[in-house]
């Protein structure tokens, strides 16, 4: 089974913070760039783009979880019972934590004028993806996930991010 890929464990440098946001949300003081990437979770869509295009303002209303991320940080805010929670998760910096880093296929097998869609009608704005070529075989989009682990007589999972999106498994070797 030459196509196999293994879950393989890292160990990585990595913190985690507690975060409220009351009204505005200031994105360069998490230290985001433009370049960034958000994916906000909505009551009715879900919107994925630069974090420079990010209107807090306009989705606050209707905000389920919003997640800003780069390949080494990513700050999580969803709704509470009494306004916003969140968490900065930092790596490359803090304590020695166990993790792993799984690609999943985002939905979608056409991407045409910025809308990645699929014959069963799913569709999501990805605008920022460019001019690429997406099909149901080997030019797909991936997401890479990172999964942090903590043992206490049994490890599990205690937090998870994403860290980039991508085409194609680059593990398995499809460029």
């Amino acid at each position: 089974m030459s196509d196999y890929i293994g879950i393989e464990l890292k160990r990585i440098k990595s913190k985690s913070e507690p975060v409220s946001v009351s009204s505005d949300l200031d994105l360069k003081s998490y230290n985001f760039d433009d370049n960034s990437i958000f994916v906000a979770y909505l009551f009715n869509e879900v919107k994925i783009d630069k974090a420079a295009k990010l209107n807090f303002e306009d989705i606050k209303s209707r905000l389920i979880k919003l997640r800003v991320f780069n390949e080494s940080r990513e700050l999580l805010l969803w709704k509470e019972e009494g306004g916003i929670k969140g968490r900065l998760r930092i790596d490359d910096d803090g304590v020695e934590t166990d993790c792993t880093d799984i690609p999943q296929v985002v939905y979608g097998t056409r991407y045409e004028k910025g809308v990645l869609s699929e014959e069963r009608g799913t569709e999501v704005k990805i605008p920022f993806l460019g001019n690429i070529k997406i099909d149901e075989k080997r030019n797909r989009l991936f997401v890479l996930t990172r999964n942090y682990i903590c043992e206490s007589g049994q490890a599990s999972y205690i937090d998870s991010r994403l860290v980039k999106f991508y085409m194609n498994d680059k593990t398995k070797g499809e460029e």
